[in-house]
């Protein structure tokens, strides 16, 4: 119960880093190219790891799954960019609660490249899930937003980055994982970088930076509350993440939370954690019998 408690914390620590994050994003959005955020994010976030790497040295980053990072590098500065992008034009509570659909997306893509056999369960699960995004999304009511396309999308491509970090997690080191996703992600992001160059001002490279150091925060944050707790225990503090956000968009940009975003994240959030629930609940029946339904 300790070690639960202590991930807990760590859970509720990382989607207030990542709240954080995202209000920055959000400003620099509104004034730079997402090509050229996404490259100063990723380089910051390398640099702010080389401390770790000059600490622990070189032997723990030494890998034979090179294939599988540059395959996580190209979707994840993919995600990034329509992601940066759309924080720029919808109202930064809805993009959070769109976000949510992650595990939704990551269960489809595990059946899908993983091969995991689902159950009755695990459908309607995620149909219950998609049906918390149309809450939020709301069609027919009101002017619809295209940028709401782009977070689902890059919500798909993030899930598919989960796929691959989860078998990167089997063998490698959690902040080798991180430390390469940056590593590739820079010189990937920087000739779309330089097709769109901006100036930049020495207060908003400062922001960048924080961008950087925060999604870092964030990761780390987040590999210890996984790696002591099960996802089914994590999943429900995600919640607080559109809270944090909620207060700190109001703040700063005045975005409203409106009561569809909150009951659809919450249909969202719980078909996730039943998602969660199930999968572990495989891992003990699956030896016992393949044909488990989850």
């Amino acid at each position: 119960m300790e070690r639960e408690a202590k991930s807990i914390l760590w859970a509720i620590l990382s989607s207030f880093w990542i709240s954080v994050m995202l209000c920055a994003v959000r400003y620099l959005s509104q004034h730079y190219n997402p090509f050229v955020i996404v490259f100063w994010r990723s380089l910051f976030a390398l640099l702010f790891m080389m401390p770790w790497l000059f600490r622990n040295g070189i032997t723990k980053i030494k890998t034979d799954k090179i294939g599988l990072y540059f395959l996580r590098a190209i979707i994840g500065i993919v995600a990034m960019t329509t992601w940066f992008y759309a924080l720029g034009i919808l109202l930064l509570p809805q993009a959070t609660a769109l976000s949510f659909t992650a595990p939704i997306f990551s269960s489809i893509a595990a059946i899908i490249f993983l091969k995991e056999k689902p159950g009755i369960r695990r459908w309607s699960a995620i149909i219950i899930g998609f049906l918390g995004s149309l809450v939020i999304i709301r069609p027919g009511m009101g002017e619809f937003n295209y940028a709401i396309f782009l977070v689902l999308f890059s919500t798909t491509l993030w899930a598919l980055a989960a796929v691959v970090i989860k078998k990167l997690a089997n063998t490698e080191d959690p902040k080798a994982i991180i430390f390469y996703m940056s590593l590739l992600i820079t010189p990937l992001a920087l000739p779309l970088a330089v097709i769109y160059w901006q100036s930049i001002s020495p207060i908003d490279l400062m922001w960048l930076a924080f961008v950087g150091f925060t999604s870092n925060l964030a990761h780390l944050a987040l590999t210890r509350a996984m790696s002591g707790a099960e996802l089914s225990v994590i999943l429900p503090f995600d919640f607080i993440r559109l809270i944090f956000v909620g207060v700190f968009a109001y703040i700063i940009f005045g975005d409203k939370t409106n009561i569809y975003d909150i009951i659809g994240s919450a249909i969202i959030i719980s078909s996730s954690i039943y998602i969660a629930k199930r999968e572990l609940l495989l891992k003990k029946k699956v030896k016992l019998n393949p044909k488990y339904d989850i």
